[in-house]
Formats: C-alpha cells, sequence, structure tokens
C-alpha cells in the first residue's frame, strides 16, 4: 500500500502549477515518505529513493527522537530507584500513587528518572526485561529510552532481549493495556 502511494505522488491542489512544480512536489513527498522506509526497500525502490536523496539530500533528523514536555516540581521519590533490587522496583512502581496531584513527583517525574536509572545500568534490566509486561504502558516506554540513552552512550546490549518486548508489546491490544494504562 506504502509503495502504491509512493509511486503515484500525492494529489496537489493549488493555483495553476506547472508541470515541473508538480513533479518536483511529487518526487519530494515520495523522498519523505520513503525515508522512514529506505533500509527496507526493495532494489528496485532503494535505487528510486537513492535518486531523491541525491536530488533532495538526507534528512536531517532522528525518527526515533521523540519530544515530551511537562511541568514537574522540584522534588524527588521516597526511594531512590538505582538502589532497589529489581522485584523491589517492580513492587514500586506496581504500587506507587502520587501523595497529591501538584506537591509530588508525578507520573512524568517517575518516568523520567526510571529511564535514567535503565540507561545507567541496562544490563540488568535488559537481562529481566519480561518484567516489565506486568507495568504501566509508559514504564515500558520509560524501558526502551534507557535502553536507548544507554546505547547512545556506546553500553554493550543484549538486544534479543530488547527486541523480545518489543515483539510482545506491537502484539498488545488496546483490551491488554492495563486500566489507566493510556497507550504505548
Amino acid at each position: 500500500m506504502a509503495l502504491t502511494l509512493a509511486e503515484g505522488g500525492q494529489a496537489f491542489q493549488r493555483r495553476a502549477a506547472t508541470e515541473e512544480e508538480l513533479a518536483r512536489d511529487a518526487r519530494h513527498w515520495q523522498w519523505m515518505k520513503l525515508e522512514p522506509i529506505a533500509d527496507a526497500l526493495p532494489p528496485e525502490w532503494s535505487d528510486r529513493y537513492r535518486a531523491l536523496v541525491d536530488e533532495f539530500g538526507e534528512r536531517e533528523h532522528d525518527l526515533l527522537s521523540y519530544v515530551t514536555t511537562s511541568w514537574a516540581r522540584e522534588e524527588t521519590l521516597p526511594v531512590d530507584l538505582g538502589s532497589l533490587s529489581l522485584p523491589e522496583l517492580v513492587g514500586f512502581l506496581t504500587s506507587w500513587q502520587p501523595r497529591d496531584p501538584f506537591g509530588s513527583i508525578g507520573l512524568d517525574g517517575l518516568v523520567q528518572q526510571l529511564t535514567g536509572v535503565v540507561a545507567s545500568n541496562p544490563g540488568v534490566y535488559v537481562e529481566h526485561s519480561e518484567v516489565f509486561k506486568d507495568l504501566h504502558p509508559r514504564y515500558v516506554r520509560a524501558f526502551f529510552a534507557g535502553v536507548r540513552e544507554a546505547e547512545q552512550k556506546d553500553a554493550i546490549v543484549d538486544w534479543a532481549n530488547v527486541l523480545a518486548l518489543a515483539d510482545w508489546v506491537v502484539t498488545q491490544r488496546d483490551e491488554d493495556v492495563p486500566a489507566g494504562g493510556g497507550r504505548m
């Protein structure tokens, strides 16, 4: 389906454009749509994509990045997450509730701290990544973000366990997400 759309380009509606402008717009649209799947393109599409890169250049962003913004007060958790054993951490994350919505660290802050804990010691968390299956989806996302941070700092990561958890995540249905769990 994606390749069929890319084949035809995108229908553009604007003032009387020249055939050359329409063709360039269609090529630009193809370049943007093919970039995320460039590594998986069949050879004939890969050649076509390379020609588009020659024309428009490489895109200057990391497709895996995302931005999260939140307001947080300068407060800390009652425990240091990094000092907890894995069973203690799972228990804490499972039972944690903010004391009050404005006076304690919120879920965003907890997720941010968990990301840092995973990033600082990825081996332990990656080895036992299956424990994240029973946690809030935002903690699962924190696990992946922590692994990503660790990998960017050249940590050695056992990708088999990370990919096994990722495979599990993508097979979850909306009704499988715990109550109040939101979406991953």
